[in-house]
């Protein structure tokens, strides 16, 4: 099969489904929920013949030596959830990686570096307590309760992460914007057995006072 193009490039690269913050660009971060993350992309041209994904700590970790993992020529074709299996990885761990590429003809390509966040893995990472209105009775079509709290942001931060819940339905804003465009979150289960839950990398929605 020849190739169509001049530049072989990877694309719309994603982990766990999400697709990443590159560095090259400002966007929000994603935070997944796996302490095995799977990796994929695709190829604007050409047939891969082998892959190859380093993850680190730091971007300058990535570039010299992966402290987290460096999967080495993998051959194969493969560019769909190819599965993390470097060290343990923890609850808000900030990773960057990057994947590599050999066609068939030889020629390498690589992407950008991504980052993404490690969400929280145990149930006792969980330290905040239930909230609810006091007096509030849950009849349609009452309105639903609205809650606010003020909090102070230090010089210094480097990352702000949220991770949210309820028994139902809500809808998340921060200094004034809404976090999330999606609606019906975090989405429905049967409550006794389990509750899912949001997260979000809000850094760029914060700022220091």
């Amino acid at each position: 099969m020849k190739k169509n193009c001049k530049i072989v490039q990877l694309y719309d690269l994603r982990i766990d489904g999400l697709a990443p913050t590159m560095m090259s660009r400002l966007a929000p971060g994603i935070v997944t929920g796996s302490a095995a993350p799977t990796f994929s992309w695709k190829i604007n041209c050409g047939i891969q013949r082998a892959c190859r994904i380093i993850v680190a700590s730091t971007p300058e970790q990535l570039q010299t030596a992966p402290d987290l993992w460096d999967s080495f020529w993998i051959r194969t074709r493969d560019s769909l959830a190819i599965r993390y299996e470097g060290k343990r990885l923890h609850s808000c761990n900030h990773l960057f990686f990057k994947v590599f590429v050999e066609m068939e003809d030889g020629e390498t390509a690589e992407s950008e570096i991504g980052e993404f966040t490690v969400g929280l893995l145990s149930s006792s990472d969980w330290t905040a307590k239930w909230i609810t209105a006091d007096g509030f009775e849950h009849i349609a079509p009452a309105p639903a309760p609205y809650f606010r709290r003020c909090f102070e942001v230090r010089l210094g931060m480097k990352q702000a992460l949220l991770f949210s819940s309820a028994r139902g339905l809500l809808e998340l804003t921060l200094n004034g914007k809404r976090i999330d465009e999606h609606d019906f979150l975090p989405g429905w289960s049967h409550f006794p057995r389990e509750i899912q839950y949001t997260a979000y990398d809000v850094t760029g929605f914060i700022r220091p006072g």
